[in-house]
């Protein structure tokens, strides 16, 4: 990075405080990502319970101002979801997931950026008489350790509910209501071996939808037909 103008060799000026990147080949690149995961039987709510375990590290080679840099980065996981079918007209699932992440640039070991991402979701079906059947999903996201307005927690929450007609049930009436609480975000961290990136993207907020659903059956049908002869 100049300190004033400079001038290159192919005419190009680089400004003070600029900075000009170009593709070079650099030996020293890994990545290493073991994971671990584990399920059993939970009877008591007719379900299964699963664990699962990450880290990862990796180094990223570069050279800044002619010295070979090294971005390092470092991140582990845990996660834990509980599935369960408790009954023909009710079924449910909650997970919790945990992310932890650091990134160091070894040319600026002062900056050592570690952030924390955290994410809850639950969500259910329930049906009555196989023709009601009422859908709700919610997701809870908590971010810590990024740039300022940025370490923001949102809920997403979804519902449905959909109503089935005609004695085959093929016609099918539903309402979607897509993030009740208005809280959507969409926010990321990039890095590379130059700087460290928070960014927030636009995204779509609350909307309704209602859909008119007819599932043709006609060939199942005949296959059943074909089947029984």
């Amino acid at each position: 990075m100049p300190k004033t103008d400079s001038i290159l060799e192919n005419g190009f000026i680089l400004s003070e405080g600029m900075q000009l990147q170009k593709p070079i080949n650099v030996n020293g690149a890994y990545q290493l990502r073991p994971s671990l995961s584990f399920g059993l039987p939970f009877q008591y709510l007719k379900g299964n319970l699963n664990l699962s375990t990450g880290m990862g590290m990796g180094r990223n080679p570069s050279r800044m101002n002619g010295e070979k840099n090294y971005l390092k980065n470092y991140n582990a996981s845990q996660r834990i979801a509980i599935n369960s079918n408790y009954s023909k007209s009710f079924d449910f699932s909650f997970s919790y997931n945990i992310n932890l992440n650091f990134v160091q640039n070894v040319m600026q070991k002062n900056q050592f950026n570690p952030f924390m991402s955290q994410a809850t979701s639950f969500l259910f079906n329930w049906k009555h008489n196989s023709r009601l059947i009422i859908h709700s999903s919610l997701n809870y996201n908590a971010n810590i350790g990024l740039s300022t307005n940025f370490n923001q927690n949102y809920l997403l929450w979804n519902s449905a509910v959909s109503y089935r007609f005609l004695k085959s049930k093929s016609l099918e009436l539903k309402i979607s209501v897509f993030d009740i609480a208005n809280q959507n975000n969409n926010i990321n961290r990039n890095f590379s071996e130059i700087y460290v990136e928070d960014s927030k993207t636009d995204i779509l907020k609350r909307y309704t939808m209602v859909s008119v659903i007819y599932n043709f059956r006609s060939f199942r049908n005949k296959e059943m037909e074909m089947e029984m002869e």
